[in-house]
């Protein structure tokens, strides 16, 4: 077990390491580090990479997230994976309360592609208790250790991102979903007129970025293909 000592990190913040085998790295998704921090103005934490990616859980207060797509607040309740490979910096609001997990694996590059074009950033978990359940299960065995414990570790892990994938689906919103049919039928009516992507976005009430990515996610195309 690690306490941290990180200026703006409160005591009782702890944190755990693990270490995956060879062919652990080659099969599973696996955890390097996991986490629960409080942390106060002061708190402040800048990488331009840090090879994994990350999950990130608010329990309490906010905090702030700087991406190369952009800057996010994580309120209570929410949850938000960021590639890590990539610059990146987060901080507190005044407080926060978070969980957080470093991860790689194989195929975990490909699982963060799909959830970025398919999922909110940052999303509402629908079931916060039963994705606490999942960190707590996996904080245990990275700090146990029990014997024959990745294939668990990589089980956990995929729970907390389904858990996440299916509380961000961008096409869980009714709105969206009404935005995308009002889109389909117009361009149904107009398949002989030029159809600006501009135009189709404020037929939906979205942005043209997320129009896109709404658009695929339902179609399996996008608008102009």
């Amino acid at each position: 077990m690690g306490i941290s000592r990180e200026e703006g990190v409160l005591k009782g913040s702890t944190f755990f390491s693990f270490i995956p085998s060879v062919s652990g790295k080659r099969v599973f998704l696996y955890p390097l580090y996991i986490g629960h921090y409080q942390t106060q103005t002061g708190y402040y934490l800048q990488r331009n990479k840090y090879d994994s990616l990350m999950l990130l859980f608010t329990c309490g207060g906010s905090g702030t997230i700087e991406t190369g797509s952009g800057k996010y607040i994580l309120n209570p309740g929410e949850a938000m994976i960021l590639d890590c490979y990539t610059p990146h910096r987060y901080y507190p609001n005044e407080s926060w309360d978070f969980y957080w997990l470093h991860f790689d694996g194989n195929f975990a590059m490909s699982y963060y592609q799909y959830l970025m074009e398919n999922i909110r950033q940052p999303s509402t978990i629908k079931e916060p208790l039963e994705f606490i359940s999942a960190w707590r299960n996996l904080r245990d065995l990275m700090k146990y250790h029990p014997a024959f414990s990745e294939p668990l570790m990589s089980k956990y892990i995929t729970d907390l991102l389904t858990l996440f994938a299916s509380s961000g689906s961008v096409q869980g919103s009714s709105e969206t979903v009404n935005g995308i049919d009002r889109c389909l039928t117009y361009i149904n009516r107009h398949l002989d007129e030029h159809l600006p992507l501009d135009k189709l976005a404020d037929l939906a009430s979205l942005s043209p970025y997320h129009f896109s990515r709404c658009f695929k996610a339902a179609t399996g195309y996008t608008p102009h293909e």
